[in-house]
């Protein structure tokens, strides 16, 4: 089975991994965790990714424009922080056993989740909510409610507030 585990780096994304490692664990898994960084205005959508090596740590699938093809630097400096962190949630899947690979991709959440997950044809795709109010999502879209109504696949939705 093919997990795709959509984090925002925040406290949240602890809670959406560890169902994932159950998911995972009983299924041996591969589980591909995915941050989206949303696209500057002037950002041309990627065309495809490459695993980039930067500061010792281990290759991270980093995603990017089509023309001109930039360096490693180019690509990872400005997202020095959250690869780091990326890598750190990865790390830890790692060293509980799962086949985890790290995706940082520049681009619009949902669009990207959802192209991710037919591209590596994933059996299920885990995202968290925070149950933000109908005002905030009449501003701000769920990414959760949008993965629901067009993904091909079963979305496994985890609450990441204390609310019961």
């Amino acid at each position: 089975m093919n997990i795709l585990v959509a984090v925002d780096l925040s406290e949240a994304s602890r809670k959406i991994l560890e169902e994932a490692k159950k998911w995972a664990n009983v299924s041996s898994s591969k589980v591909w965790v995915l941050h989206v960084v949303e696209a500057k205005p002037d950002f041309i959508d990627y065309v495809d990714y490459e695993p980039v090596s930067w500061g010792g740590l281990e290759p991270c699938y980093v995603g990017y424009g089509p023309n001109p093809k930039p360096t490693q630097n180019d690509i990872l400096y400005p997202f020095k922080k959250e690869r780091k962190a990326l890598q750190e949630e990865v790390g830890n899947l790692k060293r509980s056993g799962i086949d985890a690979v790290p995706l940082l991709i520049q681009g619009s959440v949902i669009e990207v989740i959802l192209r991710e997950s037919k591209k590596l044809g994933v059996d299920m795709i885990v995202v968290g909510s925070h149950r933000h109010s109908a005002v905030y999502h009449w501003v701000i879209p769920s990414i959760s409610d949008g993965l629901l109504k067009k993904s091909t696949c079963p979305v496994l939705v985890i609450p990441t507030d204390d609310q019961t």
